[in-house]
């Protein structure tokens, strides 16, 4: 019998998908020119980020809140040898065992409410969260303790 990875694993990692789109909106971010080819060494550190907190959790210091102190969305964005990051990418994050990826982008400015592209991509996560919120409260989905989610995973967008 193999063994069980899903009891070993400290978070889960999920990418919104539209039903009617090939890829998710965090795999199209990782394939955009501007940011593989032009921000290769910070979109690779991003990736290997992401496959680390598999193993460890997520780090709080490597999110930063966004939007409403009520929502979990948030952009990551740090860490490595990159003190001023070009990259970020939004997200929900739900403490240390649960991050749900969305699109991301260049970072155009100091904040995201005066960056247009990015602070609609943290709507539409805003909207990802409410969702979720939804499904969990009525037993729909439930998380299990590394972060997993049981259920339906498949959203009807407003």
């Amino acid at each position: 019998m193999p063994p069980n990875i899903t009891a070993k694993r400290k978070a889960s990692l999920y990418a919104v998908r539209y039903l009617d789109e090939d890829s998710s909106l965090t795999a199209q971010f990782f394939q955009r020119p501007e940011i593989y080819q032009d921000h290769r060494a910070e979109a690779e550190y991003l990736a290997k980020r992401l496959q680390e907190y598999l193993r460890v959790g997520c780090i709080e210091s490597d999110f930063r809140k966004e939007l409403t102190p009520k929502d979990s969305v948030e952009s990551l964005f740090r860490g490595g040898n990159f003190s001023q990051p070009k990259i970020r990418l939004c997200c929900c994050r739900y403490g240390r065992i649960l991050v749900i990826l969305g699109n991301g982008c260049l970072k155009k400015s100091r904040s995201s409410q005066e960056d247009s592209e990015y602070h609609g991509m943290l709507l539409e996560m805003q909207d990802v969260d409410k969702l979720l919120f939804e499904q969990l409260q009525s037993k729909k989905m439930r998380m299990l303790d590394n972060g997993e989610l049981i259920g339906n995973l498949v959203f009807n967008t407003p």
